[in-house]
């Protein structure tokens, strides 16, 4: 496992850093001064062409590797997702561990339930924000095609890791409108009021996040809820759940928030 790691890594560390002013660096912008990972600062579409362009172990034409190692081994699918899943809990550069969330993209979601105890075990290294949402992307598939999975972000929501509170939210919808079976707003307003006074700003964002597109989806239940909230939402959270709606409803919100 270790050459495949070493060969990801390879390649990533090849393309140019960008340079950058210092609050728009990887560490700061996308790791809040506080990840444990190095960042190289390589623009991301670089990192997306290196992985479309494959590996000897990957390939993103075919469902099976045609290519073979020294060995004459021939990559299943699954043995692929083994490789990226040492990838991801091995290296220790942000741009290299995108290379196995944009693998995990490629599973359908059925793929993606069958292997959710290696996928969710990904949880457990996320210490930024860019990671946590390409998790979120995957989860929220997940739960759209297996309900049963909430009992896993019932538990991260009261979790003392912060980015487990914050997938709680953001890994419900992620984008709603890529949602075919979106839980109910009676389901998810409960995870929401848990995280409404949590102090981490991350979280936050997370409930904005989740308070926006809720309302995409259930806008004659979210409104009223917003309006007996608006004193309550975290200013980090305030213009995520908001952002979506008009003028006139924006104002009507503040008028609530500010008496």
């Amino acid at each position: 496992m270790e050459k495949y790691l070493l060969e990801a890594e390879r390649v990533i560390r090849s393309i140019s850093s960008v340079d950058k002013p210092e609050k728009w660096k990887a560490k700061n912008y996308v790791g809040g001064g506080k990840s444990r990972l190095e960042f190289l600062d390589i623009k991301i579409p670089e990192v997306r062409k290196a992985f479309n362009q494959g590996f000897s172990f990957y390939h993103p034409n075919t469902r099976k590797i045609e290519k073979k190692t020294q060995r004459s081994e021939v990559f299943t699918h699954s043995q692929v997702l083994k490789i990226f899943d040492y990838i991801w809990k091995n290296s220790r550069y942000f741009e290299v561990m995108l290379l196995s969330l944009y693998f995990a993209a490629t599973l359908t979601a059925k793929e993606k339930v069958k292997n959710k105890k290696l996928l969710f075990s990904w949880l457990n290294k996320i210490d930024n924000w860019a990671h946590s949402d390409e998790l979120s992307n995957q989860f929220a598939q997940m739960l759209d095609e297996d309900k049963s999975l909430i009992r896993f972000y019932k538990k991260w929501n009261s979790s003392s890791n912060p980015w487990e509170r914050r997938q709680s939210i953001v890994g419900i919808l992620y984008y709603s409108r890529s949602r075919k079976k979106p839980l109910s707003w009676s389901a998810i307003t409960p995870m929401i009021e848990n995280l409404l006074a949590d102090e981490d700003y991350y979280v936050q964002k997370g409930v904005g996040w989740c308070l926006r597109e809720s309302y995409n989806l259930y806008p004659e239940k979210v409104f009223p809820y917003l309006i007996r909230k608006a004193k309550k939402i975290h200013p980090a959270a305030w213009t995520a759940s908001t952002e979506k709606l008009s003028k006139g409803d924006k104002a009507t919100l503040l008028r609530y928030r500010k008496n």
